[in-house]
């Protein structure tokens, strides 16, 4: 039964436009038939790609892309979130204009037709921006909004997370897509879905136990008494920090925190605590973006590219109206925020120099300089340009709880990564034992969560009935 394979089927898929026709898993939004989407041409290039092989390239270029962000993120320290507010919303805005600007011109060229593809499709009010014609710009607002609010939460708790723990907490993602897969995109979930979700929940809770439970007492007592008496020895400066840094790592609980250059910060746990609890509930604003823009993008086959473009336009305005968020006294390595609207334009030349590689000089923690934080965010714009067009042709194809589940393969990616310098730099660990078990279990979870089918609740909408013409 072809039903029931869903990764066969994934292989076997001629027409991934098509997919909403043929995929058992997808929830259509709306009650929307099955064939409510325009089908696509069978001579379409997407149409000769083999899904599987679409999906899995995500899933890769995600993990890259993941690891990269933290790796920016980490450099940028107490400048990360004026960077995610200011910096990035424009770069991806300019990026995504030239990747449409390119596509626009090859259509032109391939497909001879320069009265429908002019400089009218970059126009809020395109007939092109979907099967339906005009797409309201507040759709694209609230795609905006929710992933700005997602960027700028993790900018604030990613810093205080190793990057090995970054993926068993964002596998969370799950927990949230799912109820409101349920909630909102209605739909029913069986026993095995939510075993696999439990599955998920395990996790997680496998790939952190060993850094709660932290090393044996006495190992922690034998390394503080030979700090002290290493102190009062003539010895070497290096060995004496080297002992330091072993005391400070020497913890029962939540693990240090570390800057871009692997030496150890103090931080109190109060702050640790928050920033993993943090970090957990940031995944919600994602889960909300991927069920609206499933719903939305299904509803009228809305064009992907076209999409993005107008979310960056919206993000750039949601990123301004974010920085009030960052004059507010959140914790940072060695203390709390001082930033305020009075010390704007400082604050915005202190960044601009960290992401040049400069430290400005007045933090406690002086990170800028150790890792080239233009370099890295370099990188990581363009593997995100291709993660968030790519996700987006996906959310439209699939579904919101498939995108959840990449996640999950994706976290497995970055544990692997989190391993090489050359990707993560000062933060690059060896994958432990218990992170390798916590690999294995969700991956047995993404197999449980495809062995039943979940369904569509019926809904008393339509696919084909007119959307409201309201431009913001």
């Amino acid at each position: 039964d072809i039903r029931r394979h869903p990764f066969d089927l994934l292989c076997c898929v001629p027409d991934p436009l098509a997919m909403t026709a043929e995929l058992p898993r997808i929830e259509a939004s709306d009650g929307c038939s099955s064939g409510s989407l325009p089908q696509a041409s069978s001579t379409t290039r997407w149409g000769r790609v083999p899904l599987l092989m679409v999906f899995s390239g995500w899933v890769a270029v995600q993990a890259l892309n993941n690891v990269f962000l933290y790796r920016v993120q980490k450099a940028m320290s107490v400048h990360a979130s004026m960077l995610m507010n200011c910096i990035w919303p424009l770069a991806t805005l300019l990026l995504c204009f030239l990747a449409c600007l390119l596509r626009l011109l090859w259509q032109r060229w391939a497909q001879g037709d320069t009265a429908h593809l002019g400089l009218r499709w970059f126009s809020p009010r395109s007939p092109a921006a979907s099967a339906q014609g005009v797409v309201p710009q507040m759709w694209m607002l609230r795609f905006a909004f929710w992933d700005q609010l997602h960027a700028v939460s993790l900018s604030r708790a990613a810093p205080f997370i190793p990057l090995v723990l970054i993926a068993p907490l964002g596998n969370t993602l799950v927990l949230w897509t799912a109820l409101l897969s349920c909630l909102y995109l209605r739909t029913k979930l069986r026993r095995l879905h939510l075993v696999a979700i439990v599955l998920v929940v395990l996790s997680c809770v496998a790939g952190v136990v060993v850094e709660l439970q932290g090393p044996p007492k006495e190992v922690c007592e034998g390394l503080s008494v030979a700090s002290a008496a290493l102190q009062h020895a003539e010895v070497l400066e290096s060995t004496v920090e080297a002992m330091e840094q072993a005391k400070m790592s020497c913890t029962r609980g939540l693990p240090p925190y570390r800057d871009s250059r692997g030496l150890v910060v103090y931080v109190p746990a109060g702050i640790l605590v928050a920033a993993y609890i943090l970090y957990m509930v940031a995944r919600l604003p994602a889960a909300i973006t991927i069920c609206y823009k499933q719903k939305k993008m299904q509803k009228v086959n809305l064009d992907v590219m076209w999409a993005f473009l107008w979310t960056s336009v919206w993000q750039v305005v949601c990123g301004v109206a974010f920085l009030p968020l960052d004059w507010l006294p959140w914790p940072v390595p060695g203390g709390h925020s001082t930033k305020s609207p009075a010390t704007f334009f400082t604050d915005l030349s202190d960044c601009w120099s960290c992401f040049l590689g400069v430290d400005p000089g007045q933090e406690v923690v002086a990170s800028c300089s150790a890792d080239p934080a233009w370099a890295v965010f370099l990188v990581y714009m363009l593997l995100n340009l291709a993660y968030n067009l790519v996700g987006m042709w996906l959310i439209k194809n699939l579904s919101a709880m498939w995108i959840s589940i990449g996640s999950i393969l994706c976290g497995n990616l970055v544990r692997v990564f989190s391993q090489l310098a050359l990707l993560s730099g000062g933060s690059a660990a060896p994958m432990t034992l218990e992170r390798a078990l916590a690999l294995a279990l969700s991956s047995v979870a993404i197999y449980v969560y495809n062995m039943e089918r979940a369904e569509q609740v019926s809904s008393t909408s339509t696919c084909n009935s007119a959307i409201e013409d309201t431009v913001v």
